[in-house]
This record gives structure tokens, C-alpha cells and sequence, in this order.
């Protein structure tokens, strides 16, 4: 691989969600044309923090197919429905916060910890 590829793209599992990750990354695969082999050591290369841990402790089975690593991050990244409920009861309005963005937050929060949840029930 060429130096500098992928440095600008970083996933540590705190900022930022696997979804928006996966989604960079699966279009620097395209702007760059990697191959299966280029895609997992790039990969390797953007992932850090406690994502990069769950990469290193899985099997070689499972870092053999990009679609594969993918499965298994993702599952390791995905915060329970009680984490985000856990922030929405917890969440206060900051000093000079806007009502819009504190209510733009909590919305957020509860469509993540109620995912079941629409404008009619």
C-alpha cells in the first residue's frame, strides 16, 4: 500500500459510529480501488482504542475476509439500548445550550435506546 493511504480515516469505538466508519471506509476502498488483501491491511491501519483489540483477539478465520471483520466489529461496537437510555435520563441542559440542540440530542438518544419507537404511539 502507498503511505498515506487511510490516515485520514481513524475508528477508536468512542467517536463516531461503526455505520459512519464502515461508510468511509467502504468508499476509500472505491476512491482507491483496493483489493480484498489492501482492504484488510488497511483496516488494520485505521482502527485503534479498543476497536483495534477486538481486530487483534479475532481468529485468522475471521481476518481472512473483509465482510467477516466487518461482522465481528460491528457487533463488538454496537452499544445496547440501555447505554443510550442510560445517557437520555442522565442528560441536562448545558449552560448556553439551545433548547433546539438539547431537544435534537434527546431525540437522538431515544431513537437509538427505543428503536421500536414512532411519532404514533
Amino acid at each position: 500500500m502507498r503511505r498515506g493511504i487511510g490516515n485520514n480515516l481513524v475508528y477508536d469505538g468512542e467517536n463516531g459510529t461503526f455505520d459512519e466508519f464502515e461508510a468511509a471506509f467502504k468508499y476509500d476502498c472505491i476512491i482507491y480501488n483496493w483489493n480484498d488483501a489492501q482492504k484488510i491491511e488497511a483496516i488494520q491501519i485505521c482502527l485503534t482504542g479498543k476497536v483495534k483489540k477486538l481486530f487483534e483477539q479475532m481468529t485468522e478465520t475471521d481476518k481472512a475476509l473483509i465482510k467477516s471483520i466487518f461482522e465481528k466489529l460491528k457487533r463488538g461496537c454496537v452499544k445496547s439500548a440501555e447505554y443510550y437510555l442510560n445517557l437520555f435520563y442522565s442528560r441536562q441542559l448545558k449552560h448556553e445550550e439551545k433548547i433546539s440542540t438539547f431537544c435534537y440530542e434527546i431525540e437522538k438518544l431515544i431513537d437509538k435506546g427505543l428503536p421500536g419507537l414512532d411519532e404514533e404511539n
